[in-house]
This record gives structure tokens, sequence and C-alpha cells, in this order.
């Protein structure tokens, strides 16, 4: 405990060293154009080089059903447990989740997109612990690429980390002689970082945080296997500006003092990227942020990141800020009205000097969609049990950029 918050102290220090200017870009900034450039009001005379205008999203696909009944069940009732997770995965249907996902992405076209969440479905006739299943069932990144693609959006995917894979007894039924029918049910987990196809990306790089939730940690998990976690990175260039894009799923789990897992990895993170001089954009599902119901004696995770230097790009447009909640719908998505509470879904910056408001126009838009009544309405499902965020980025110039 000492050592951490020795960690703790460090990275605030270090936090409190780094430059965070707000001021705006030399020239301003006109317009956001559709093509997603930034078009300076200087540069339209000829007197310098337009910013540039990057866009990002943060999206949790969601597995499609609630994992901690089957995490928390006695191992006598796992395989019922699993059946029942398997009934809402079925009933909350991605195949239809990933169409309007892929529809409302193909409106803004980002960049680069940080997925977490993204299943690898797997099973086999009868359960064999010792043979992984193989049969694919959906595979939650090959059906999402291709939706996008089928909207004339064609995306790489850049790099994708498996985190957890795990496979699990499931309940059929039970034959003529009354003897149970159990099949196997394998969850590959993975983060994964998509980049629109005439977007050029380099230095692939991924891996699992040390700290994670397991046997180690929590002995009274009653089924005995890590949980992890981990982030995935590329270098993309937008219109002539480097800068490295994170994506990271932190841990969720809350009870007692296991907050302390997130926190660790939210320290492990700031700590990877902290001598990164180019501009940085970190995308996830955090599990932690503004307004989040503590644990207690919990230092938070954003808070641990924001001390460190990164900044909430929300908090950055100008003007009213709506709540901008992404937190969550019902696990079988099963509601008609959204209930997000919270604002866990975060775009952080780093190195990024000149970002703010400036000459009345915004240098920073972010949004939110799948956490209105209207997106349920158009689509028929909820994407996602998570609001997914989209924001704009104006870049500093190169030169601007820290060195």
């Amino acid at each position: 405990m000492r050592r951490a918050l020795v960690l703790l102290t460090t990275i605030a220090l270090m936090g409190a060293c780094t430059d965070r200017t707000t001021t705006g870009p030399e020239s301003g900034v006109a317009a956001i154009e559709d093509d997603g450039s930034a078009v300076a009001s200087g540069a339209m005379e000829g007197s310098g080089t337009a910013a540039s205008n990057v866009r990002v999203a943060s999206v949790n696909v969601y597995f499609g059903a609630p994992v901690e009944p089957v995490l928390d069940a006695p191992q006598d009732s796992i395989p019922f447990k699993v059946a029942e997770a398997w009934a809402i995965l079925e009933q909350t249907d991605f195949p239809s989740r990933a169409r309007a996902l892929a529809a409302e992405l193909a409106k803004s076209k980002p960049h680069l997109i940080g997925l977490q969440e993204v299943a690898d479905l797997r099973t086999e006739p009868v359960f064999d612990p010792d043979s992984p299943a193989e049969d694919e069932y959906l595979d939650f990144l090959t059906i999402l690429v291709e939706e996008l693609a089928a909207r004339n959006v064609d995306y790489d995917v850049a790099i994708s980390l498996t985190t957890t894979d795990i496979e699990l007894p499931k309940f059929e039924g039970v034959t003529d002689e009354g003897q149970p029918i159990i099949s196997g049910v394998r969850l590959i987990d993975r983060d994964a970082i998509l980049v629109r196809s005439d977007v050029p990306w380099s230095e692939e790089a991924s891996n699992l945080y040390s700290v994670f939730l397991g046997p180690s940690y929590d002995p009274d998990i009653p089924i005995p296997i890590d949980v992890l976690r981990g982030w995935t990175a590329v270098t993309a260039t937008v219109h002539g500006t480097d800068f490295r894009f994170v994506n990271t799923h932190l841990e969720s789990e809350d009870r007692g003092p296991l907050h302390q897992i997130r926190t660790g990895q939210a320290m492990e993170l700031a700590l990877t990227f902290m001598g990164e001089s180019r501009p940085l954009i970190v995308v996830g599902d955090f599990n932690s942020g503004p307004g989040r119901p503590l644990g207690e004696d919990e230092y938070p995770a954003y808070q641990l990141l924001t001390d460190a230097g990164f900044t909430d790009a929300w908090l950055l447009q100008p003007g009213k800020i709506d709540h901008g909640f992404t937190c969550c719908h019902d696990g079988d998505l099963s509601n008609t009205l959204p209930g997000h509470m919270q604002r866990i879904d975060l775009v952080l910056l780093r190195n990024m000097d000149g970002l703010g408001p400036q000459g009345g126009m915004p240098l920073v838009q972010a949004s939110v969609f799948n956490n209105e009544p209207k997106d349920l309405k158009k689509y028929g499902v909820w994407s996602s049990d998570h609001g997914h965020v989209v924001a704009h980025i104006v870049l500093p110039k190169p030169q601007m950029a820290k060195k």
C-alpha cells in the first residue's frame, strides 16, 4: 500500500509539472470541414498552416448479456447461469446492434475508433475443459467491420488484443435417460483499434495490465479465473500531424477494496505513456469519471489520470456543456428510456498545447450517441449498454506540439 501511495504521489507531481495550456492555436479556427480538416483563419489568407482536425470514437460494444451473475454463481449453478446469459445474448441480437452502431459511426466517419468488449464467441457440443471450443458462433469484430464497409466506410483492424479468454459449461437440457446435456461456451474478450482506410498508421502496440481481478486479489471469486485488462495503441497521421492513439478498458469491479485494481491499471497506463512527446489521445471505458460514486477510500482512476496531465476533452468544449452520460442501459437492453447517470467512457488528451475555444469557434466538439430515445426509435435496438463518444479534436500544428 505504501508503494502505491508513493507512485500516486509521483504521478500527481509529474502532472503538476506538465504544461496544460488551453489557449487556441495562433491562427484560430474558422470551420471544421466535412473531410475532417480544420481550416485556420490565417491559413485562408495563406499565412500559416491549418491545424489538423481528427475525429475519434470510443465504443464499448458490449457482450450482450451481464457477466456478473455468471462470475458470482456457485460452482454447481454455473451451467444454468451460463444458459440464462446465453438466452439474453441471443435476445440482444448483436447483428442488429452492429447495424445500428455502424449506421451511426458512418455518419461521423471517425479517423480512429477504440473498441472495448469486442467478443469472439465460440461453442462446442460437449463441454471439455481440456479442449477449447473452436466452432465460431459470433465474431463481433468481423461483423462490425463488414457492416461499416457495407456503408462505404472502410476500416483496417490496426490491432486487436485478447484480454480474458474463458470457456464455461452451458446447460442444454436432459437426455431421455435424465442425464444433463452440457455444451461448452467460450468467450474471448478483445479490445481493438479501427483505423479508417485512408489514414496512415504504424507503431501498433499492446499490453496487459499487471494488476487484474482474479483469485490472487479476490479469493472469494467462485470461478477461479483471471479477468485481464489491457491497452492497445497506434500512431496515426491526419492532415500531416502525427499523434499517438490509445484505447483501454479498466476494471469495473467495486466491491470492497477491489476498486484499487482499476486505480492500479490507470497508474500503469499513465506511467506507460508519460514519456510520449507527440499529441496523445486516449479513449476507452474507464469505469471511472467525474461524479461517479466512489468505493471506500477510493482514489479514482479518473482523478489519477487528470492529475497526471491528461485532460478530459469533454470539458474543453466551449459554452454550455451537457452531462454527457454514457452508462448504462439495462443488461438485457430492454429499457425503453435511457437510464444513464455516469460519464465513464472518456476521451483524454495530453501534449495538446493549443486546445480551447478561440474566436467563438470550438476547438473540441464531442457528442454521445445511443443514449436517447430517438436512437432506440430509429434502429429498434440499443447498440450497446453504453453510450458511445465521438470527439472532434483540433490538434496543434506540428511545430506547436511538445518536443
